[in-house]
């Protein structure tokens, strides 16, 4: 959900700007989080109206499931807007940062439109929701229990891992200074090794509840918790994390094979687009959430990296797509109730194009509102934590 930095400037060529809040943000970086955010929706929509059978066999099922990771994507984004300007300041030029003025807007981009939207769903006493379980939600800490995760609104479990990210980021960027020597290679290996404990971490978990058996004894444990706390999710915030140090690099010399056809942007988004493609039809989707990693950092590399020319990206410039990403955080979490509430109601026809058609209709419009409402609002309170047009 990060939207701090910008992307312009010295990006991909055609790349055009919209504005949020007064800011300017790159049109292709924020079409790419409309799209994250369109994908999850795309998952829930054939969920909510495939309940009594959903299941892993055929192509559209393989696709609609695996929109779910666009929250991967959203995260890989968060690793290298947010990470970037700490990677400027520890392996670059060595610009300032203003670490009050970055936790302030962290909680401006954060916190409103969620306690907000927290505290409508809380009154409705949605799937669950109370105000017994409301502190935890206020201090971003229902992940870490079987009564409150999921609750209230499924996707703000993502938010509690991205704050969390926040808050550790400088701690973590001063840390990889200290152990790579401010070096961008050994930077690189320790944020591999990293995401490699991780991923592992994950990839254990995974295979160790693959039998059913299994899968049991470890929810009636809690055990499954870790899988979305941010020990076990790190690893998918590293692929931007990775594109950050390369960025920083390049500004200093451009690599000679950018300027072949594996500089082009739209070659990395082509085969990033493979990757998800290929790990929708793994049969194993809790497996293969690992193969999104490479997607990850493809996709999100084709529209944050300098590359010579990605011409072929122009559909990531049209306006519409680009609004919708200005408002994704607000469409993220409105959605799924909004799409539940369609799926179940009798009034509203039944069928997964019926529902994912009308819910994209009501959580524009709401996200719309949201954003005009309550993120513009305090957007426009944010002041630049790193100088320069890249961080405002």
């Amino acid at each position: 959900m990060a939207t701090d930095v910008l992307t312009v400037g010295s990006s991909t060529a055609g790349d055009q700007e919209v504005r949020q809040a007064g800011e300017v943000r790159s049109r292709r970086v924020e079409s790419m989080r409309a799209l994250a955010a369109l994908a999850v929706l795309l998952t829930h929509a054939y969920g909510f109206t495939h309940l009594t059978n959903v299941t892993f066999s055929g192509a559209v099922a393989h696709v609609a499931l695996g929109g779910a990771w666009g929250v991967y994507v959203f995260f890989a984004l968060s690793g290298y807007l947010i990470f970037l300007p700490f990677a400027r300041h520890w392996w670059g030029s060595g610009v300032p940062i203003s670490y009050r003025k970055y936790a302030l807007n962290r909680a401006l981009r954060i916190l409103p439109i969620y306690y907000t939207i927290l505290l409508i769903y809380t009154g409705w006493h949605r799937d669950g929701g109370s105000w017994s379980v409301f502190p935890r939600f206020a201090g971003f800490w229902e992940n870490y229990s079987i009564h409150t995760i999921y609750l209230t609104d499924g996707p703000m479990w993502s938010l509690v891992d991205e704050v969390q990210f926040y808050v550790l980021l400088p701690v973590l960027a001063a840390l990889l200074a200290i152990v790579s020597f401010r070096s961008r290679r050994w930077a690189v290996v320790a944020l591999l090794v990293i995401g490699a404990v991780s991923g592992g971490a994950r990839l254990w978990y995974w295979l160790a509840t693959s039998h059913p058996s299994m899968l049991v004894e470890f929810h009636q444990r809690h055990w499954y918790l870790w899988v979305v706390s941010l020990p076990m999710t790190f690893v998918f915030f590293v692929p931007g994390m990775l594109l950050a140090l390369m960025r920083v690099s390049w500004q200093e010399r451009r690599p000679a094979w950018t300027d072949g056809f594996l500089g082009r942007g739209e070659a990395w988004f082509a085969a990033g687009v493979v990757v998800f493609l290929v790990g929708c039809t793994n049969s194993y989707l809790q497996v293969a959430d690992l193969i999104v990693l490479f997607g990850s950092f493809l996709v999100v590399g084709s529209v944050v990296l300098p590359f010579p020319s990605a011409a072929r990206l122009a559909f990531l410039d049209w306006r519409p797509i680009a609004l919708l990403g200005i408002a994704s955080y607000s469409f993220y979490l409105v959605h799924q109730p909004m799409v539940e509430l369609l799926a179940g109601a009798s009034w509203y026809p039944n069928g997964f194009a019926a529902v994912l058609v009308g819910s994209l209709v009501v959580c524009c419009g709401l996200a719309a509102i949201g954003y005009a409402v309550i993120e513009r609002t305090f957007l426009r309170l944010r002041r630049g934590w790193s100088p320069g047009r890249a961080a405002q």
